[in-house]
């Protein structure tokens, strides 16, 4: 089954108001939900650059920090994988593992 029949749309059906607005609204969602994965990974650097300890569980984390020029870089890796890089204040997402 093809991508635009689950969507709601053969090729040849003209583009309704409904499916515009899921887009938008699927956008938004997307928008929200990627500032609150920023503010958490951004939590959990600066929480570990101040010295906190992870807790044992399922997931471990790990921040490695290095400098490129003048610039810092703070890595933050979670169960092993680089995820988020934090750099002059900004994180940004490395990777979208699937399963986590």
């Amino acid at each position: 089954m093809s991508k635009l029949i689950l969507m709601g749309g053969q090729n040849d059906q003209p583009i309704t108001p409904e499916d515009l607005r899921r887009v938008i609204s699927l956008s938004n969602q997307l928008r929200e939900v990627e500032d609150m994965l920023a503010a958490h990974a951004e939590s959990a650097i600066a929480r570990l650059a101040n010295g906190a300890e992870v807790e044992l569980g399922v997931h471990t984390a790990e921040l490695r920090e290095f400098s490129a020029g003048s610039v810092k870089h703070q890595l933050l890796s979670i169960d092993g994988v680089e995820r988020y890089r934090r750099v002059s204040g900004g994180v940004r997402q490395l990777s979208r593992a699937a399963g986590v």
